[in-house]
């Protein structure tokens, strides 16, 4: 009964959606932020909530009530883990060159400027140990 009732309640999401999401990703940009900080936090509420108040893809009523950050982190984190072992896949068979759709540009364009973040961070963390070996040197 517990299954039925948790089945019932989950959300569908279509290509349509999915899209929609990543092109709010896109533009927001939470893998700015460290992952699990406040502001990654207020960023995905962002995104739930513009994606609740969007005009062009409706949600069901009942789903658009649980639409959270928790829900839009979640599925987000789902497309990109599908997407990362589909480019592990294709790599693997060589010769393979299957036309890209917008999601998967998408997605593509999002895991580039998330390692280029990532990167970033490492560099402002690297500069500033530097700066505190620097400083007790002194």
């Amino acid at each position: 009964m517990a299954a039925e009732k948790k089945a019932s309640n989950s959300m569908y999401w279509t290509k349509a959606h999915d899209t929609l999401l990543c092109r709010e990703v896109l533009a927001l940009e939470p893998y700015k932020h460290k992952k699990g900080s406040n502001e990654a936090g207020k960023i995905w509420t962002d995104i739930a909530q513009s994606l609740k108040n969007c005009q062009q893809l409706k949600f069901k009523l009942k789903f658009k009530q649980n639409l959270s950050q928790r829900t839009v982190r979640e599925r987000f984190s789902l497309l990109q883990t599908r997407y990362k072992e589909k480019e592990r896949e294709e790599t693997r068979a060589s010769g393979i060159s299957p036309e890209q759709d917008e999601l998967n540009v998408l997605l593509e364009e999002i895991a580039e400027r998330e390692k280029a973040a990532e990167e970033n961070r490492e560099d402002v963390n690297r500069k500033k140990e530097n700066d505190k070996v620097t400083a007790e040197e002194m």
